[in-house]
Parts: structure tokens; C-alpha cells; sequence
């Protein structure tokens, strides 16, 4: 290999280490949305050079998780209510279709999947506004492995591509509205109980075992049902809670560039 080639080979390496990290960052709403990305700043946190920096944001902005704005550079996308609305929409006529498409071609390891994944979100509580980040974001990862495994059945590509898109997307709008319920939650507790309330509406085991047993039964019409029901009032509360700030859900007015 020359010199120049694996000059190559490291950059790609370091841009997909900062791609990797900063996604996570995004998705995990530890980068909030607006905040600047200096890369300045990120060379000084990541230690690579430029252009592995912005090679990985370009990549980001490909996603549409990152901007980069004429005179101003690179910051995390922003988001809005009317798009949650449209994502939550978006959600719903692809996740039920995906549902209704498994129950037609899902075979036994289809069912087991469902029945491994409901098992493993069953023995968590309802999560709650005050859990500790990362737990709550364990208990996230199977709750989507539950919604994963119901849809698993569907065997078409471009649905699959698509539904990977949209849960991105919403897997970030729900991380910084949480973010935001939860420091609110700090500042004024007597609005904690009412977010665990609307989280418990749409979280509890007692929303997603009956949608297990109708898929397992192959009763399209009744998991259809229970599984539209399901989306929208989850996007429904994820809306209500946002109602709660003193600030819109745009870019906050304290929002600063990246610092971690």
C-alpha cells in the first residue's frame, strides 16, 4: 500500500469514528437540536483533522441529522411540531402496513421473535421522566426490538429502508423532548406526575401484550387496529408533553455549540 493510500484509509477510518460518535450524540439528544458543530470545536474534542470532520458531517447532513448553513457552518438539524406530526403520520401508514404484510408472510421464527422480544420488554416497568438517561434508553432499545420484531415478517426492501428513515427521525425528536421534559420535571415536580402519566398511556405492557396476541393470531383487522391506535396516541403525547415548555420545540434560545 503507498503512502497516499493509507493516508486514505485513515481518514476514512477517523470519519467514520466521528460519524459513529456524533450520531449517537444526535440520536441520544446529548447534542441538542440546533446546536452549532464548529469544526474548530470538534477537532479539539475528536483531535482528528478537518477533513475527516467534515467528511462525517457531510454524512450526517446526507441523513438529514446535521445542516450546514450558508455563512453560519454546520449545526444539528432543527426540528419542529409540524414535522413530529408528519413523522408520527408517516410512521402509522408504514408500520401497518409492514404489521399486516408479516402476519401474511411471517412464519415460526417470525412468532418466536415476537414472543423473545415481548419477554424481554416485560421484565421492565413502565419507564418513567425520572430515570437516568441511559437506563431509560435501555429500556428504549427494547421497546423498539418489540415494534422490530412485529414488523420483521415484511419482506419488502424499500419499506423496510423507509421505516429505518423515519425511526431515526423520531428516535431524535423523542430524545430531545424528553431532554427538555426532564429538566422541567426538575424545576417544577409537581409536573413530573403528569409526564409519567402520559408516558404510562402509551409505554405500558398493557398496550403493547394485546397487539402481541392479536399479530399472533393473525387477526389483521384487530392488530391493524390496536397498532394505529398505538402510533397515534403515541404521537399525540410526545405532542402534549411538548405543549408543556415555556418554549416552542424549535432551537432552544440557550442552544451553543458543541462543547462535550
Amino acid at each position: 500500500m503507498t503512502g497516499e493510500a493509507r493516508v486514505d484509509q485513515a481518514h476514512k477510518s477517523a470519519a467514520g469514528e466521528i460519524y459513529t460518535e456524533i450520531r449517537r450524540l444526535i440520536l441520544s439528544g446529548d447534542l441538542r437540536a440546533g446546536q452549532s458543530l464548529k469544526v474548530a470545536t470538534l477537532h479539539k474534542q475528536f483531535g482528528f483533522s478537518a477533513t475527516p470532520l467534515r467528511e462525517a458531517l457531510n454524512r450526517l447532513c446526507a441523513e438529514h441529522l446535521v445542516v450546514n448553513a450558508f455563512n453560519q457552518g454546520f449545526s444539528v438539524a432543527p426540528i419542529s411540531l409540524e414535522e413530529l406530526e408528519d413523522l408520527g403520520q408517516i410512521r402509522l401508514a408504514l408500520e401497518v402496513d409492514m404489521l399486516k404484510a408479516s402476519m401474511r408472510e411471517g412464519g415460526e421464527d417470525w412468532e418466536s421473535r415476537i414472543v423473545a422480544a415481548q419477554y424481554q420488554l416485560s421484565k421492565w416497568s413502565t419507564p418513567e421522566i425520572s430515570w437516568d438517561p441511559e437506563i431509560f434508553e435501555q429500556w428504549d432499545t427494547r421497546h423498539r426490538n418489540f415494534h422490530s420484531a412485529l414488523t420483521s415478517g415484511c419482506l419488502s426492501i424499500w419499506m423496510n429502508r423507509m421505516m429505518e428513515q423515519v425511526e431515526t427521525q423520531l428516535t431524535r425528536y423523542h430524545s430531545n423532548i424528553l431532554s427538555r421534559a426532564r429538566r422541567l420535571a426538575k424545576e417544577q415536580p409537581e409536573l413530573e406526575q403528569r409526564i409519567n402519566q402520559l408516558l404510562a398511556d402509551v409505554m405500558g405492557l398493557e398496550v403493547h401484550t394485546p397487539l402481541m396476541k392479536a399479530t399472533l393470531d393473525r387477526d389483521e383487522k384487530a392488530a391493524a387496529r390496536l397498532m394505529r391506535d398505538h402510533i397515534q396516541m403515541t404521537s399525540d403525547v410526545f405532542q402534549s408533553i411538548q405543549v408543556l415548555f415555556p418554549e416552542s420545540l424549535e432551537t432552544e434560545p440557550n442552544s451553543k455549540e458543541m462543547s462535550r
